[in-house]
C-alpha cells in the first residue's frame, strides 16, 4: 500500500471505531450510513446531508477496495483523505450530519411542546379570568 492509501485506511479505521463507540454499534461507518438512509427528511434539517451521505459511501467504497482488492490501483487522491479527516473532525465535535439531524429533530419537538404548553397556559388563564369575573 502506498503512503496515501495507508493514511486513508488508518483514518477510516479511526472514524469507524469512533462511530462504533458513539452509537454503540458493531459496524460504525456502515451503521451510520444505514441511519442516514432511514431518514428521508435529513436534507430538510441538514443542508449538507446528501453530500455528506454520498461522500461517506465513497469513503467506505474506497476503504473496501483497499482492504479487499490489494494490489489493484485505487483512484484515491488527497482530497479523499482531506474529506475523511474533515468528516472525522465533525463527528468529534458533534457537527456531523446525523448528530445535527437528531439535534434539529429534538429541537423542533421541543419547540412544538413549548408552543403547545404556552397555548394551554393562555387558555387556562382566559378561563380563569372569565370564571373570576363572572362569579
Amino acid at each position: 500500500m502506498k503512503k496515501l492509501e495507508m493514511e486513508f485506511f488508518d483514518e477510516y479505521k479511526k472514524l469507524d471505531v469512533t462511530l462504533k463507540n458513539k452509537y454503540s454499534t458493531k459496524t460504525g461507518v456502515t451503521s451510520y450510513i444505514e441511519n442516514m438512509e432511514r431518514f428521508s427528511d435529513g436534507e430538510g434539517f441538514v443542508p449538507s446531508w446528501r453530500e455528506d451521505y454520498k461522500a461517506l459511501k465513497h469513503y467506505r467504497w474506497l476503504r473496501n477496495k483497499l482492504a479487499h482488492e490489494a494490489g489493484e490501483d485505487v483512484n484515491l487522491d488527497k482530497s479523499d483523505l482531506a474529506g475523511l479527516k474533515k468528516f472525522f473532525a465533525n463527528v468529534s465535535k458533534n457537527k456531523d450530519p446525523y448528530t445535527l439531524y437528531l439535534a434539529s429533530k429534538k429541537g423542533k419537538k421541543g419547540a412544538i411542546v413549548y408552543k403547545l404548553l404556552t397555548f394551554l397556559i393562555i387558555v387556562v388563564a382566559i378561563y380563569a379570568a372569565i370564571f373570576y369575573f363572572v362569579m
